[in-house]
């Protein structure tokens, strides 16, 4: 697919409109450290395109760090090859059907049964290209058997285990399966259809015994054998692979859809491989993570899960089957990872919520308490203590297993509250993401890091993204303060089409190749994505409101009394009715409270003081989430059983079929209709002035007015606050809340040199300043115009407008004392691991500035650098940094051994911690000098939060010796501490610096052994803070504030070490 900066690369663009005239100057592009929005607009004019500000220039398809994997068998050798031994698939179910502790089949066995599998189906004859159908629950067997697809040239077709028969034998028969793989449950349901799927020729079970294997007649020519028996049988007679190339179709993945017939979504490997490629630079997995498999595996979101885990060697545990048993397994798993759907951190929202209001007086005290004192610190930029955890929130943890670290969510929209409310209680990363099937799951994903909520991240690396005007719905470019429209999507994830069905893939794929999803969102400061609303889930109310039910049904999901709602409403009636499948324990709760039997559940369902507290609860809920008036259900039904797919209201991704619905309770609707007007009747005063739906419709529109005239008059009064600047009548409290806002803005936003496109500047120009080392816009104007013109290519006239085109973009010049105030609340400190030394500190080790150690040998300057290496990867509400560490060490002092136990003191795996740690080994001041360059690189894709270089000064005490080298090397040591102070400016990181320390002979008068710094006062003006550190008795080591801008010279403090392990004082 071109590339969408074609015109401005002087390359070829798509077919379709043309470029826009060259003496037509291009809009100014923005970027926000998150996404970048294109230059160039389509002819129209009005639809930005944006990428991911991690790859602006050009799409990712392939992993960066291994180029030549093309293909998902590619990617399963590149994993066998570098984790044979370790870790692969796991689980409980014994061969006799008993459940245990986890058993693991390492990547080498996987390797192993993937060969015989697609050996097998060679021996029955099966060339490449047929299809293979997966009709089953998550186990090991399904990826093995999808892997052996792979390996041979095969095309997967996942079955969800939850279908009908009549979907099942639609699908079988549309992609002409010819082999299924099944267990014994599912068995059952293809024998009572068999003779009508004319292509199947084998039944493979999964589980079965071959002493028990079911004869079909002669007539459907159906062979069915146990997967034990083809084990065996490509074992005795193993075929070389047959691998397929990244432009051949991998798998062909039927949407469950809401209407109509499945969709058959066809995925190459290099749409599969670009996914996971692009997701990779925002999601990053270890060799030492366990993810737990529950969702299902024919769903493509937790099919990419797995091809990403597998990539990184990722142990995949697999659980029983059961979602009544599902917390089980995560005790016996307790893995690091855990992807999930809203519904059931809805679930979870409620479940714990529920339990806190139920515990009452000191325990729900406490948790409030513990949860508001970490929400306020987080909100402020603050590290939470860590005794609430201790004390509430460790206790909530250990229901996932205790070691969860990342948290994803996908499938549909997680509400605000329910991501801060996971993200408080149990810590670590909660991020949301956005995707499709045809897309080949995510579009776009949360930044690891990222503590904003309320929306879905920004572009992966592999695509693009623009919003198109949907006037119908009043969403447009122009729309204020954001940018709103249907969200498009292109770039090599995209599918290759519907199968067999070219007018359905024409109606979503235009001209120019992009793909319309049909859900509209808008463009959130920071580059990042939010949806709003479905294009297609749209109907019309009698007053001409449009409703959007599915955002109204994820609000009321959040009710004590409710397991899923179905809210419905059309064009004849001016109100919205709902249906209530309920939660049966907190109604059953309900019911004994107010004395009413509850010996049938749907006898209670009945009871209209049950629908009055359902719905009582509903409003509430609703006034929580600010729904407008004409949003809120007016009259409910409750129903005891829940939907399901089994009785056709669920798709297998947990979405309600709509139509479907309607039909099932078609009466229920009725009769809250008929209640609604019955009630409206006795308000009526008028019978003929409102006896035409027409005039009924006119006066609910009139009404409506009003209603958002009154409500834009209350916020236009809290804005004012009545405090009204005499002359213009604005009030001050306005300006000064919007002029702190556009600061904030200001003051945190990092521009890439890539936007400098955007100001006309030559990509090759561009390119240059890369290779210099030159990242962002803030880097380069760090830099004088003499050394720019030192970089090879850039004439002097060159280096004028490069740097004019940065100072439009940067806007640099004088700022108040307010905004450099809301600048320093970016600083993040970071934690010693001494409770002391972080009191000394203010807080721990500052980013935005250089921190130096110096002392004698054995003072401790090494020991705290290690300690740095770990706490600086805490998340911020642990006191860490949440990101990566540079470690560039001159003098050989680093140990990765040293790391091992100081991550274990933290609860840290040693093994992700060690991942998270670049180092360099220095030889010579100039290689020191080279490696600060080629770290802007690295820190302009990657959320580094920690430089150390260790030490700063002894290469230079090494290269220039004697006086006559004194001026030189004294010049040299100044341009590296100003690349130093650039770096933790340009990316805010803690820079931290270790130095030696030299005779003072004027310092015996006032004390013995008098020592100084080295590197003179050069060192001296470029370190903000300066720490002196000496050893005390024994392993006691004392530290004094030398010199620092903010914190009182000559306090002094004592802490310890225990073996490699500084000690809380």
């Amino acid at each position: 697919m071109e590339d969408a900066t074609a015109a401005h690369l002087q390359a070829q663009r798509p077919p379709g409109p043309a470029a826009a005239s060259p003496s037509t100057p291009p809009p100014p592009s923005t970027s926000t450290g998150y996404s970048v929005a294109l230059p160039e607009k389509l002819q129209t004019g009005k639809w930005n395109v944006y990428r991911s500000a991690r790859s602006p220039l050009r799409l990712i398809s392939r992993y960066p760090d291994t180029p030549d994997i093309g293909t998902l068998h590619d990617n399963f050798t590149y994993a066998v090859e570098t984790f044979t031994d370790s870790r692969y698939l796991g689980t409980r179910i014994r061969t006799d059907g008993t459940i245990g502790d986890y058993k693991w089949m390492t990547y080498g066995e996987a390797s192993t049964s993937r060969t015989a599998i697609g050996s097998g189906l060679i021996y029955h004859g099966f060339r490449e290209g047929a299809c293979i159908g997966l009709y089953f629950i998550n186990r090991p067997e399904w990826i093995i058997v999808d892997h052996a697809c792979s390996a041979y040239s095969y095309v997967s077709v996942p079955l969800y285990d939850t279908l009908g028969p009549d979907a099942v034998q639609f699908i079988v028969n549309h992609a002409a399966v010819e082999a299924i793989f099944c267990v014994p449950q599912t068995l059952s349901i293809l024998l009572s259809f068999i003779a009508q799927m004319p292509c199947v020729r084998l039944i493979v079970v999964v589980g079965g015994d071959d002493a028990n294997m079911p004869s079909t007649p002669v007539t459907t020519g159906v062979e069915i054998i146990t997967y034990s028996r083809l084990l065996i049988q490509g074992k005795a007679s193993p075929q070389h692979f047959r691998p397929p190339k990244p432009e051949d179709v991998a798998t062909i993945c039927y949407t469950s859809g809401t209407t109509g017939t499945p969709k058959g979504v066809v995925l190459s490997h290099e749409n599969l491989i670009a996914n996971v490629a692009g997701s990779s630079l925002n999601i990053k997995f270890y060799p030492s993570d366990v993810y737990i498999s529950y969702l299902p595996l024919a769903h493509i979101y937790e099919r990419v899960n797995q091809i990403a885990a597998l990539h990184c060697g990722v142990a995949i545990g697999f659980y029983q089957g059961d979602n009544l048993k599902l917390m089980d397994d995560l005790a016996a798993l307790r893995p690091t990872i855990f992807a999930s759907v809203p519904r059931l951190y809805n679930r979870i929202y409620t479940a714990i919520t529920n339990a806190v209001k139920e515990s009452g007086g000191l325990k729900e005290k406490l948790f409030h308490t513990a949860y508001n004192a970490k929400r306020q610190a987080i909100l402020k930029g603050k590290n939470p203590s860590p005794v609430w955890d201790k004390l509430v929130f460790n206790k909530i943890k250990a229901r996932l297993g205790g070691r969860v670290r990342l948290m994803s969510s996908g499938a549909s929209p997680l509400s605000a509250d329910v991501m801060e409310f996971l993200r408080i209680c149990f810590g670590g990363e909660i991020l949301e993401g956005y995707g499709m099937t045809e897309t080949s799951c995510i579009i776009s994903a949360m930044d690891v890091g990222d503590k904003s909520i309320g929306h879905v991240g920004s572009p992966i690396a592999s695509c693009e993204v623009k919003l198109v005007d949907v006037p119908e719905m009043n969403y447009t470019s122009d729309d204020q303060p954001y940018p709103r429209g249907e969200i498009c999507v292109r770039g090599p994830i995209l599918f290759r089409g519907y199968y067999k069905d070219e007018v359905q893939t024409k109606e979503v794929i235009d001209k120019d190749g992009w793909f319309h999803t049909g859900d509209i969102g808008l463009w959130l400061p920071g580059g990042r994505l939010k949806i709003i609303d479905r294009k297609k889930n749209i109907f019309k109310l009698a007053q001409g409101e449009y409703i959007a039910p599915e955002k109204i049904e994820n609000v009321y999901a959040k009710c004590k009394f409710i397991a899923q709602c179905f809210i419905y409403g059309d064009s004849l009636n001016s109100s919205l009715v709902g249906i209530v499948a309920v939660e049966p324990e907190v109604l059953k709760a309900w019911a004994a409270s107010e004395g009413i039997q509850c010996e049938d559940l749907r006898q209670v369902c009945f009871d209209p003081r049950a629908r009055a507290a359902v719905l009582a609860d509903m409003d509430s809920v609703g006034k929580e989430a600010q729904l407008r008036g004409f949003e809120f259900a007016k009259a409910v039904r409750l129903v005891a059983e829940p939907f399901t797919v089994e009785n056709g209201l669920l798709t297998p991704t947990f979405k309600v079929k709509r139509p479907q619905a309607k039909t099932y309770f078609a009466k229920e609707i009725s009769d809250m209709y008929a209640e609604l007007r019955e009630a409206e009747a006795p308000r009526t005063k008028n019978e003929d002035l409102y006896h035409t739906e027409a005039v009924l419709g006119l006066q609910n529109e009139l009404m409506v007015l009003v209603m958002n005239l009154i409500e834009m008059k209350c916020r236009l009064a809290e804005y004012m606050n009545f405090c009204h600047c005499p002359t213009c009548h604005v009030s001050l409290e306005w300006k000064i809340h919007h002029r702190k806002k556009k600061c904030s803005a200001n003051v945190n936003s990092k521009q890439f040199v890539a936007n400098l496109i955007s100001q006309g500047i030559n990509a090759g120009d561009v390119k240059k300043l890369q290779d210099a080392g030159i990242y962002t816009c803030n880097g380069l104007m760090m830099h004088t115009k003499k050394n720019l013109t030192g970089i090879k290519g850039l004439s002097e006239a060159k280096v004028d407008k490069i740097c004019e085109a940065a100072e439009k973009l940067l806007n640099q010049g004088f700022m108040t004392g307010n905004d450099l105030l809301l600048k320093r609340k970016s600083v993040v400190r970071i934690t010693t691991g001494s409770q002391a030394l972080d009191e000394l500190l203010g807080g721990g080790i500052e980013t935005l500035c250089i921190t130096e150690a110096f002392g004698e040998f054995r003072s401790g300057k090494t020991q705290l650098a290690h300690t740095l290496c770990v706490s600086t990867q805490l998340p911020i509400h642990m006191h860490g940094g949440n990101g990566k560490v540079a470690y560039i060490d001159t003098e050989g002092t680093f140990r990765p051994e040293r790391i091992v136990p100081i991550a274990e003191r933290f609860g840290m795996d040693a093994n992700a911690v060690l991942d998270n740690i670049i180092y360099a080994r220095a030889y010579t001041y100039e290689h020191q000098y080279n490696l600060l360059l080629g770290l802007a690189a690295k820190m302009a894709e990657e959320p580094f939060r920690l430089l150390i270089v260790d030490s700063v000064i002894a290469l230079f005490r090494v290269d220039f010796s004697g006086r006559g080298e004194l001026a030189e090397r004294q010049q040299k040591l100044a341009q590296m501490l100003s690349r130093l102070t650039k770096i933790a400016e340009e990316f805010n990181v803690a820079v931290y610096i270790t130095n030696q320390v030299i005779a003072d002979p004027g310092g015996g008068m006032f004390i013995t052994d008098p020592k100084k710094p080295a590197g003179g006062h050069v060192l001296a003006h470029a370190a903000t803070i300066r720490l002196m550190l000496r050893k005390g008795k024994g392993e006691q080591r004392v530290c004094k504030i030398f010199d620092a801008p903010n914190l009182p010279e000559g306090e002094a403090i004592s802490f310890w070490f225990d073996g490699p392990c500084l000690l809380l004082c």
